[in-house]
């Protein structure tokens, strides 16, 4: 358990992750994952690898969908697809890919969307480095 002085700190490095990244993050145009999958939301066909979507934090909310990033990047980690650091970067663009469908004429909610989807970046980066090293699974690429 993170004590109130370790919270703060968490929290003012996320906001200055969210900050950051909307502004150096890829462009969700370009949001391709590496291995010859498109990045995106409507990605709605059978996964061929077991998956938890994103554990204990909701794939979906209001003016935000990020259920085929999520399994997307369960699939990146058991397979070990590429290194740990490029399936956050691939989970990072499928989030973006998936604000800039849900929200194709910017504005507010893309922005609030982006933010969402550095702050689910920001805490892969964090502590998914056990589920990364733990989840090795022989699971063919599509």
């Amino acid at each position: 358990m993170l004590c109130p002085k370790h919270l703060r700190a968490l929290a003012s490095a996320i906001v200055v992750l969210i900050t950051t990244l909307g502004l150096l993050a890829p462009s969700p145009v370009e949001a391709t994952t590496g291995h010859g999958a498109t990045a995106t939301p409507a990605n709605i066909t059978a996964h061929p690898w077991p998956y938890d979507g994103c554990s204990a934090s909701p794939e979906r909310g209001p003016g935000w969908d990020f259920h085929h990033a999520c399994i997307h990047h369960d699939g990146c980690y058991r397979g070990h697809w590429a290194g740990r650091h490029t399936c956050d970067d691939w989970f990072h663009r499928d989030m973006r890919a998936s604000c800039l469908v849900l929200h194709p004429s910017g504005g507010l909610g893309r922005w609030a969307c982006n933010g969402i989807a550095a702050l689910y970046w920001s805490a892969v980066r964090l502590f998914g480095s056990g589920a990364y090293a733990h989840r090795r699974v022989d699971v063919p690429l599509r």
